[in-house]
């Protein structure tokens, strides 16, 4: 145990301080393990259960389509390397020159 007295040097007061401060260190500390023990095991998702979530995500996904029944892939596609790329070719290049 902490030698308490050494810290005190014998003042009843003093010593009543530091002893209720382990004690509170010490609860702290406990309930600090308490909960750290106890909270993977009710949070964490076993495997299967997260392998069954997917599965169930994967399925309720329906991608959209085209009213004629094709995938729909409207959208804005860009990349890095299209950055200065015109969209049309200059009058010059259309002509053959």
């Amino acid at each position: 145990m902490f030698p308490v007295g050494c810290l005190t040097k014998g003042n009843p007061v003093a010593t009543l301080r530091v002893m209720s401060r382990l004690v509170r260190f010490a609860a702290g500390i406990t309930a600090a393990c308490a909960a750290f023990v106890a909270a993977p095991s009710a949070q964490a998702p076993t495997p299967i259960a997260a392998a069954a979530k997917a599965a169930d995500a994967a399925h309720t996904y329906t991608p959209p389509k085209t009213p004629w029944g094709h995938p729909d892939l409207q959208g804005s596609y860009t990349t890095t390397d299209e950055n200065g790329v015109p969209m049309e070719r200059p009058d010059e290049a259309a002509a053959g020159k």
